[in-house]
């Protein structure tokens, strides 16, 4: 695989500021579902524009996979998402990865750590 430019690569997500390509994550509690049990739809809402604009949505959240497509299900949302994933505890990858969620996030050449 050719190896693009950060620039470039930013350059095929965002248009004017504006993600107009892209993988996006999102999370479930309190971002879509809320505290008081509501739908938060104006979230909702940009992830359904930003599935017309051909992003790929995957939804997750630290209650597991069960619980983010029951909710992707209230939310009306099964038919835009790729995905419902737990949220990781471990994160193997060459990039540092830095979120309050994951616990370790561990190299390629550190997977023997494991």
């Amino acid at each position: 695989m050719e190896k693009m430019r950060k620039e470039e690569f930013w350059e095929t997500i965002f248009e004017g500021g504006k993600v107009v390509n892209g993988t996006i994550y999102c999370d479930i509690d309190l971002t879509i579902k809320m505290a008081d049990d509501t739908i938060n739809m104006s979230v909702v809402n940009k992830l359904k524009e930003l599935y017309k604009k051909n992003c790929e949505i995957y939804l997750w959240s630290q209650a597991g996979a069960r619980h983010c497509r029951e909710v992707a299900e209230e939310a009306d949302l099964l038919k835009i998402i790729s995905g419902c994933l737990p949220k990781p505890d471990i994160c193997i990858d060459d990039l540092d990865i830095k979120a309050d969620f994951i616990w370790k996030t561990v190299k390629p050449n550190e997977v023997d750590s494991l």
